[in-house]
């Protein structure tokens, strides 16, 4: 089970995709783990609790980490990004040799311990602004309250002290 773990925009969700086409790999996107909640609730939280509240890494351990783990298919909902939250259509993963999480916060420490390998990505802070910025989505005012519980989390665990290998994102 192979971790990618870095800031918004670092490339992440490029990387997992290169290696699983390299290795007998399934991707978990640990953006299907969003946590449902009301848009005034989530507002209301400040970085710390932003980190340890926006995504539902409970429901990602036990429905899709830890079947993998074992050697099992995983079956789980994702959340419903198009049609402004919920949960949505079923995702289900077969048993792989190779399993890749990608996302930010997904080498928290009530995680850490399921991953036999975590890869840190690192990219310049300019590319990775220029490359959210290039994301139609992207609404300031949520950016901002995203990038300070990314900045929280960073600041707190330090995730690339405790990866096994940092590469750079900039060539993704």
């Amino acid at each position: 089970m192979i971790a990618v773990e870095g800031h918004g925009g670092s490339g992440k969700s490029t990387l997992a995709r290169k290696l699983a086409e390299h290795l007998d790999a399934v991707i978990i996107t640990g953006d299907d783990f969003y946590r449902v909640m009301p848009e005034e609730e989530r507002a209301a939280l400040n970085p710390e609790q932003g980190y340890r509240l926006y995504f539902d890494d409970e429901r990602m351990r036990d429905e899709a980490l830890l079947p993998l783990k074992a050697g099992k298919p995983a079956r789980y909902r994702q959340y419903n990004w198009e049609h402004g939250g919920g949960l949505g259509a079923v995702v289900e993963l077969p048993a792989c040799p190779f399993v890749i999480v990608e996302r930010t916060y997904v080498t928290r420490p009530e995680l850490r311990s399921l991953y036999d390998f975590i890869v840190y990505v690192k990219t310049p802070p300019a590319e990775r602004q220029a490359r959210l910025a290039a994301r139609t989505w992207d609404d300031p005012v949520w950016t901002a309250r995203w990038e300070a519980a990314e900045l929280w989390f960073h600041m707190q665990e330090n995730p690339e002290e405790y990866a096994d290998a940092v590469v750079s994102g900039a060539s993704l």
